[in-house]
């Protein structure tokens, strides 16, 4: 019984993400600017994830007579500030493009930003869940079901002749 809840925990999960991202690249289509970036539902997976741990973490701390062992406080720390940091990559990674320049913006996970040069791409493929752009000593790697990645894709093939494989 509880697999099949878990189950359609999921579904429902991905049945939101698909309905978003259809969405958003309908409101995209007239422009030349857009944005390539993950779900929103994952910061809020990361934010859900985050408040249950750390409010156990915290029940654990004030209501247990056995303070327990070191490893476990820091297992629970360690989960609390992947939640964090799965949050922190899904708000801060994102691609800006603008489909009448000969660059975008790439914005890592540390919030820092490279401009790309459509020339300076060496190579461009899928691998089994990313899709990579190599420039010069770089790669970079963008979800395969993030917002707009398609137009992305499609800006990326014309701009350097060379196809995702």
């Amino acid at each position: 019984m509880k697999i099949l809840f878990l189950m359609l925990i999921f579904m429902v999960i991905f049945y939101f993400v698909d309905k978003n991202k259809n969405k958003e690249l309908i409101t995209n289509k007239d422009k030349n600017e857009y944005i390539v970036r993950t779900t929103k539902i994952y910061v809020w997976i990361g934010i859900i994830a985050t408040s249950i741990l750390l409010t156990a973490y915290i029940l654990a701390l004030v209501f247990s007579e056995d303070k327990g062992e070191l490893w476990i406080k820091v297992a629970f720390i360690g989960l609390i500030l992947l939640c964090v940091m799965y949050s922190n990559s899904t708000i801060s990674r994102r691609i800006f493009v603008n489909s009448n320049s000969d660059f975008f913006i790439y914005r890592t996970f540390f919030w820092k930003k490279y401009e790309i040069k459509y020339s300076d791409i060496n190579d461009v493929g899928v691998n089994l869940l990313f899709s990579y752009i190599k420039s010069g000593r770089k790669t970079f790697y963008i979800d395969k079901e993030a917002y707009n990645f398609e137009l992305f894709k499609n800006i990326i093939e014309q701009k350097t002749m060379r196809k995702f494989k």
